[in-house]
C-alpha cells in the first residue's frame, strides 16, 4: 500500500515536471512577441556527490536539508536551510535550536516526508547516500538532490560540504580557527595538569551505561569527540581493558565502574528525550557514588547531540569550550 502512494506521488511529480519543460521550451523557442522579462535561468554548477556528478544552482536559495547532522556545517558557512530533518523526527539538535528559527521541521530523515519536501519549494536538496538512495530519483523529481556519504573525519566532511556552495576559502579560514583554538586549549590544559588526569566520555542509553574511546579505525581522524579530547587536546583515557567496543563504544557493567575509575567524567545527557530517570537511576548506584570523580565532583554534564552528533564546527568549538571550563575554571 505504502509503495503504491509513493508511486502515484512520483508519477504526479513527474506529471507536473513534465509540464512546467514543456512550457519552459516552448517559451524558450518561440519567437518573441511581447518584452521579455529580467527572468533568466539560474546559473549552475556542477559538484561531485555519491553517484557522480551533478548540476544544482550555483546559488541555491531554498535548501533541504534531510539529515540533521550537516546542518551544522550550513550554518557555520552561514547557510541558513528552509526546511530541515529533526534529530530523531521531533527535535532540532539542541545546540543548534536558536540558529534554526524560521527552519520547516521536516520529521524524520530517514523516513522522508515527500510532500511536505515539495511543500517547502526547495532549490536544492541534501541528502544522505544510505538512507535516501532508494527515493533518489523521487527526490530529484522536487529539485536537484546531492546524496552524501559520510566521511569519518569531520573536518573533511565540512570541507565536502563548503564545496558544494564554493565556500571553500570560507570553509577553510574556519578549520585555521578552529585547530588554533584546539591547540591553545592543549596548551592551557597541559599549563593546568589537567593532561595527566583521566577523562571519561560517558552515557546512560536504554538503561545501560556506555564508554566512548577512539575506535582503532578511526585513530588519527578527527571521527568523534573522544579523538578531540585525546589526539587534539592531549588529555588521557582511563584504562579500558577487558571492555569490548564496537565503533569505540562499549557498555560498562556496574560491577568494573571501580576498575575504569576516571578522574574526571563527562556524561551525556539527552534533555529533549527525558534522561533524568536513568541518570538518577545511576546516580544512586553505590558503585558509582565511590569513583574518584563522583567523590571530587568532577562529574560533568554534557549534551549528548553536541558532543556526538556535533558533526561541524559549531558543534566541536562548544566541545572545547566546555572542557575548559569543565576541567579548568571548575
Amino acid at each position: 500500500m505504502a509503495a503504491a502512494i509513493l508511486l502515484s506521488f512520483v508519477l504526479v511529480l513527474a506529471g507536473c515536471g513534465g509540464e512546467n519543460n514543456k512550457a519552459s521550451s516552448s517559451a524558450t523557442t518561440a519567437p518573441s512577441a511581447s518584452p521579455q522579462t529580467d527572468e533568466q535561468e539560474p546559473a549552475l554548477r556542477t559538484v561531485r556527490h555519491s553517484l557522480g556528478e551533478i548540476a544544482i544552482p550555483a546559488n541555491p536559495q531554498r535548501i533541504v536539508v534531510l539529515n540533521y547532522m550537516p546542518i551544522d556545517h550550513l550554518l557555520s558557512l552561514g547557510i541558513q536551510p528552509v526546511a530541515v530533518a529533526t534529530m530523531d523526527g521531533l527535535n532540532y539538535p539542541p545546540y543548534l535550536k536558536d540558529r534554526l528559527q524560521g527552519a520547516e521541521p521536516l520529521g524524520d530523515g530517514s523516513e522522508p516526508n515527500l510532500e511536505a519536501i515539495l511543500a517547502a519549494q526547495p532549490d536544492l536538496i541534501i541528502a544522505h547516500a544510505g538512507w535516501h538512495a532508494e527515493v533518489y530519483d523521487s527526490l530529484s523529481k522536487i529539485a536537484p538532490t546531492v546524496l552524501q556519504d559520510f566521511p569519518s573525519d569531520k573536518i573533511e566532511w565540512f570541507k565536502e560540504t563548503a564545496a558544494l556552495f564554493g565556500k571553500e576559502a570560507e570553509a577553510e579560514e574556519i578549520v585555521q580557527a578552529f585547530k588554533k583554538k584546539a591547540e591553545e586549549a592543549k596548551n592551557k590544559l597541559a599549563e593546568a595538569g589537567v593532561n595527566t588526569q583521566t577523562v571519561a566520555i560517558m552515557r546512560v542509553r536504554d538503561k545501560q551505561l556506555q564508554i566512548f574511546k577512539i575506535a582503532e579505525e578511526h585513530e588519527g581522524e578527527l571521527f568523534g569527540t573522544e579523538n578531540l579530547l585525546q589526539e587534539w587536546l592531549g588529555l588521557s583515557s582511563p584504562n579500558t581493558d577487558g571492555l569490548e567496543f564496537n565503533f569505540g563504544l562499549a557498555t560498562l557493567s556496574w560491577e568494573l565502574m571501580p576498575e575504569i575509575d576516571p578522574d574526571h567524567i563527562f556524561m551525556l545527557t539527552y534533555p529533549e528525550q527525558g534522561s533524568e530517570a536513568e541518570l538518577k537511576e545511576l546516580q544512586n548506584n553505590v558503585l558509582w557514588r565511590n569513583l574518584k570523580a563522583v567523590k571530587n565532583n568532577h562529574v560533568h554534564m554534557a549534551e549528548n547531540s553536541t558532543w556526538v552528533a556535533g558533526n561541524g564546527m559549531i558543534g566541536l568549538n562548544r566541545v572545547i569550550d566546555e572542557v575548559l571550563e569543565a576541567l579548568i575554571e571548575d
